[in-house]
């Protein structure tokens, strides 16, 4: 799937970080990262065992991909657990992602979060807004919204629902985004510029999959950009 994503789970599976420990400096053109890279634009552009489908308006090239899985053009895509209601399992299954050159898988498992921001609201309406936090994230709601989106349910204990372990036996492909977020996930880089380098690693990713560049390059041209910002937050 089209993006830095998908490549930077990669990244995290071979050891890779996006900062340093002490919040300082951005590793984002070190060897783990020009590695990685630079296999996926040798798989995609030199071996052609790859393509990405990218470009288009809006999710033009989300439906791209997924109609290359269902029509037979691909033998799998790396993508979201979200895509689950539009593929076919009849024909297809679902696997962990895997790791790099032995190591572990280590994909991000992204979170959206409900905020109730501190305001002029009544005490009433935070009350109310917690009370629907509540109902929609209960265990028996969560595992709805997971059947019914594909996501992954918010609550462990949503397993323990009825309705929802019969639907995970029937979909056994269900099981698979939980197991990965389980077991060998990482959690979400956390942008400290506000999306400046994320912003770096966007122009990076298209340089290296749709121009052809190699990874050195594209990432050391990214790694000047998100270190100028990095710096402006930590000076």
């Amino acid at each position: 799937m089209w993006g830095a994503y998908n490549m930077m789970d990669a990244v995290f599976a071979a050891g890779g970080q996006v900062i340093s420990d002490d919040g300082k400096k951005v590793l984002i053109n070190d060897e783990k990262w020009v590695e990685v890279w630079e296999q996926f634009r040798k798989w995609i552009h030199e071996d052609k065992i790859m393509k990405v489908q990218y470009g288009g308006q809006g999710w033009e090239y989300w439906y791209k991909t997924i109609d290359d899985v269902m029509q037979d053009r691909a033998l799998g895509y790396t993508g979201s657990a979200g895509d689950q209601g539009d593929l076919d399992f009849e024909k297809l299954a679902a696997a962990v992602q895997p790791g790099w050159n032995g190591r572990p898988a280590k994909a991000m498992a992204g979170a959206q979060m409900y905020v109730m921001p501190k305001g002029r609201q009544s005490e009433e309406q935070n009350k109310a807004a917690y009370e629907f936090v509540k109902f929609a994230t209960n265990a028996e709601n969560t595992a709805r919204w997971a059947m019914n989106t594909g996501y992954i349910a918010v609550r462990n204990s949503a397993a323990e629902v009825d309705f929802y372990k019969e639907y995970l036996e029937q979909n056994p492909q269900a099981k698979v985004p939980m197991i990965q977020a389980d077991a060998f996930s990482s959690v979400d880089f956390i942008d400290p510029t506000g999306g400046k380098i994320y912003d770096a690693l966007k122009i990076a990713v298209d340089k290296v999959q749709i121009e052809n560049i190699d990874a050195k390059t594209a990432l050391d041209e990214a790694s000047k950009k998100a270190q100028a910002e990095l710096d402006k937050i930590i000076q």
